[in-house]
């Protein structure tokens, strides 16, 4: 279980580094917002991406494993 929330975590920080400098692009390139505004809001992103990683990561798998198990199950419907 250790493993698996540390595997989540840098999961999420790696994923939420990358969301955050896009989001700060964006803050500033499009929307005009100081640079300073924008890094708060991009630090604000990867710390989320961060801390909630390993739930994001769980329910990828969970969503995969259904996913999965949806294209096994799946019948051909009735012949028209």
């Amino acid at each position: 279980m250790g493993d698996f929330l540390v595997a989540g975590t840098v999961l999420g920080g790696v994923v939420g580094f990358f969301h955050a400098i896009q989001c700060v692009r964006s803050r500033v390139i499009i929307d005009h917002v100081p640079l300073q505004g924008a890094l708060g809001h991009g630090l604000w992103v990867w710390a989320l991406w961060t801390v909630f990683g390993s739930y994001v990561l769980f329910f990828w798998l969970i969503g995969l494993i259904a996913m999965t198990a949806s294209g096994l199950v799946r019948t051909k419907g009735p012949a028209r």
